[in-house]
């Protein structure tokens, strides 16, 4: 029922973390002295198993870790699933309680969601903590690009802090002997290349690339956990697909990585249902936009009325002759002429506001209260479709609604353009703090009610803080579970592998212990206009002051309908995680999330007529792994020609200039100034440390101060943003996402950086100017 690590019978049933261990210590590598609980040993004789580890352990401080039979495996490794209780005093009673503290976690509601089956059992392993100087984690293949470098990071004392996600550790490459290090305060280039060089020793005796936990006492180093990096023992198959012919875009404000099979067949047809709906509202002279994958990313085609996708337009005055003769061109103009005599974009905003989104969300509700591992096959295949139907129509409406707040602003825009007062920038900045966060709002009223014992859970943390607040203050633990219910299902990326707030509340959580007191975006939008007013005729300021308040009032439209978005595509998730649950079980998938590499109509076809799709599901990861090593050209076959607007009716002249506006401002730029790093998204300038957040699972890395550098982000980020000092991501324009949000927030932020994830180290000192558009390293020693 207790075995000694160094001599661990065959037969005995010690887990995955155990085993590693041991494969380790029969090779020599510096592992501490430990015992293990075998994963069979009835409950009636931990209290005996606990003096004999008092004895052998007496005197010193112990970690009683997890070892469950299915941890720490090549196929899943359950990292951070499990209970581990450091820092136990080697007396009988605290091990005991310890050792059950870590066997219970096998039953817990977050490990079930992870997982799919109840597994074999938990060991436990017991070892002497470590009085580390300096302690961390290190991969033998970056955990970001899949590159054969060792990454390791490091903080001053014991690790806990850093796998917890409440310190950010000091990042070290490593590649050969060279090392690129993010600051020197922890290790220097000899202990980094120590540390590379016990993981590539792990590798080496495990087989296969390896995260390792380290911690060094000032004389010795050890290793105190060695595990299989799951994500990249994945075999990358390249992909070669034929692009059809005429221009193709990369879509990069929602693919700045590549899409899962799942999320792509979800959202593609969603988003050439909305184009067209979109053309038959506004009149755009299009039949649609066209969506498809090549080679792992979305790229998009506009796809004419008239002609082929590609081909010159005709000359102007033949041109101008097709809108009156060609039936299609003169249906468009006369839809455009309508769209904007009826306000059509005002038609459809209420219709969104009073009909479609209250049915949405009380939908989401519901799904929200049900138990889906209550229904059988076919009730979820009809909840599965359901809910993507809902998601593919929620962002149909987000696609309609935009013009309701683009129509404004675009007029706003050529006012102040057409007076010589400024851009773009200008405009966005007057309409800054214009929009209520619904989140924010649901948060901060939460603020106002925690009591020291919350906050003193909080700051715990831990998959069972929801359970300990409801102990500590029932009525704070109902009020935030209706917070849940309204936000919850956000999704915290355009991917549906990205996790949902409610899968882990704790970034949320800890959004209640910070300091959200920010600069006024509202009194900063007013001082401008006070300045343009000023400088006005008082028939001009009387336009003004009207564009203004019509901007002001209808630019929130997209945020709000972005934060039902995220929602709707998070029961999508959550759905899918039930399905890939139900495949595990029946041997059908090897994880969880395997499902998110399969299409909808294969999803849909398996709850109908399940069948092993193991193959199928590596070669997707494979193709998914291989894209992620090769960033998208911006276009292929060629750009588009574009017609001369001057040619248009004047009705679609104006329509075509609003979208005109979008393409323009809410993507990327292909061509920045010189000395411009990027697009100047939100003014003002500020100076921090770089923290490289590369998708949702490494936001509990952000601290307060910290500059964030992220490809881009979503609505359900919002949440560290009182924390940032800067924003920084790699997709995106003046009116993306990012760009929107940090006006809000009055932080300095340029979008656009293309690179800037590996331009910068985490922990390297930054300056941005969110006026100018650049982003610079600062030389802490100069």
């Amino acid at each position: 029922m207790l075995v000694d690590l160094s001599s661990i019978p065959a037969d005995a049933v010690v887990g995955g973390k155990a085993q590693g261990l041991l494969s380790l210590t029969r090779a020599g590598a510096p592992v501490p002295p430990a015992m293990v609980v075998v994963a069979n040993a009835p409950d009636e004789f931990i209290e005996q198993i606990s003096e004999e580890v008092e004895r052998r352990f007496a005197g010193e401080t112990l970690a009683v870790r997890s070892s469950a039979v299915s941890e720490d495996l090549m196929s899943a490794s359950f990292a951070g699933q499990y209970d581990t209780v450091l820092g136990v005093a080697a007396e009988s009673r605290d091990i005991a309680a310890a050792i059950r503290r870590v066997r219970a976690s096998i039953d817990s509601a977050h490990v079930e969601s992870y997982t799919v089956h109840r597994l074999d059992g938990m060991a436990v392993l017991i070892m002497p903590m470590v009085e580390a100087v300096s302690a961390g984690v290190a991969f033998t293949r970056d955990p970001v690009t899949g590159e054969r470098r060792v990454v390791i990071e490091a903080v001053a004392g014991t690790a806990q802090d850093l796998a917890a996600g409440v310190a950010v550790g000091e990042r070290w490459f490593v590649e050969g002997d060279t090392t690129s290090p993010s600051n020197r305060e922890v290790l220097d280039e000899a202990m980094a290349r120590e540390i590379a060089a016990l993981a590539r020793r792990c590798e080496e005796i495990q087989g296969s690339p390896q995260d390792i936990e380290w911690a060094y006492d000032g004389e010795r180093l050890y290793v105190l956990q060695s595990r299989p990096i799951t994500t990249h023992a994945v075999e990358p198959i390249p992909i070669d697909d034929e692009p059809p012919p005429g221009p193709w875009e990369w879509d990069s404000t929602h693919n700045q990585v590549p899409m899962t099979p799942l999320s792509m067949s979800v959202f593609m047809p969603g988003f050439e249902a909305a184009s067209r709906r979109l053309v038959g509202h506004y009149g755009l002279p299009l039949d649609r936009l066209a969506m498809r994958s090549i080679n792992g990313y979305i790229y998009i085609q506009s796809v004419p009325v008239v002609g082929k996708p590609g081909s010159a337009p005709p000359p102007g005055p033949l041109a101008k002759l097709a809108f009156r003769l060609v039936p299609p061109l003169r249906r468009a103009a006369r839809t455009a002429q309508r769209a904007l005599d009826e306000r059509v974009d005002r038609r459809l905003a209420q219709e969104w506001e009073t009909e479609a989104r209250p049915e949405i969300e009380a939908k989401l509700g519901e799904w929200f209260d049900l138990d889906p591992d209550s229904l059988d096959l076919a009730e979820l295949a009809d909840l599965a479709a359901d809910a993507i139907d809902t998601a593919r129509a929620t962002f149909g409406w987000n696609m309609v609604t935009d013009p309701y707040y683009l129509i404004p602003l675009a007029t706003l825009n050529s006012f102040i353009g057409s007076r010589g007062l400024g851009d773009m920038q200008v405009v966005t900045r007057l309409v800054a703090g214009s929009i209520r966060s619904e989140v924010r709002e649901s948060l901060a009223e939460l603020a106002q009610r925690l009591s020291p014992q919350v906050r003193g859970v909080i700051e715990q943390g831990g998959r069972d803080v929801l359970e300990r607040i409801e102990e500590v203050d029932p009525g704070f633990a109902g009020r935030y579970g209706d917070h849940l219910r309204a936000h919850g299902q956000r999704l915290f990326g355009f991917d549906l592998t990205a996790p949902t707030v409610v899968e882990d509340p704790n970034l949320e959580l800890r959004w209640l212990l910070g300091d959200r007191a920010g600069p006024d975006a509202n009194g900063d939008a007013g001082t401008l206009a006070n300045e343009i007013r000023s400088g006005l005729s008082s028939g001009d300021a009387t336009e003004f002051d009207m564009l203004l308040e019509d901007a002001r009032a209808t630019y929130p439209i997209r945020e709000h309908g972005e934060a039902v978005h995220a929602r709707a595509f998070g029961a999508v998730r959550l759905v899918g995680l039930e399905i890939g649950n139900r495949m595990v079980s029946a041997g059908h998938a090897t994880l969880v999330d395997d499902v998110f590499y399969l299409e909808v109509e294969e999803v849909l076809g398996w709850l109908v007529a399940p069948t092993d799709l193991r193959d199928i599901i590596r070669v997707r990861r494979g193709q998914h792994s291989w894209a992620k090593m090769h960033r998208p050209p911006a276009t292929i076959g060629g750009s588009a020609a574009l017609p001369d607007s001057s040619v248009l009716p004047d009705a679609l002249k104006t329509i075509v200039g609003i979208f005109d506006l979008v393409l323009a401002h809410d993507t990327g730029p292909t061509d920045l100034p010189d000395g411009v790093d990027g697009v100047p998204a939100s003014s003002g300038t500020f100076t921090g440390p770089a923290r490289l957040v590369a998708n949702a699972d490494h936001l509990s890395r952000v601290r307060p101060g910290d500059v964030l550098i992220a490809p881009l982000t979503t609505s359900p980020w919002e949440i560290v943003f009182p924390q940032i000092g800067a924003l920084v991501t790699e997709g995106g324009g003046q009116l993306s996402h990012p760009a929107i949000v940090a006006r809000e927030y009055g932080l300095p932020a340029v979008v656009g950086c293309v690179g800037a994830m590996g331009r910068f180290t985490d922990g390297q000192l930054v300056t941005v100017d969110g006026t100018a558009g650049t982003v610079r390293e600062v030389d802490p020693y100069r």
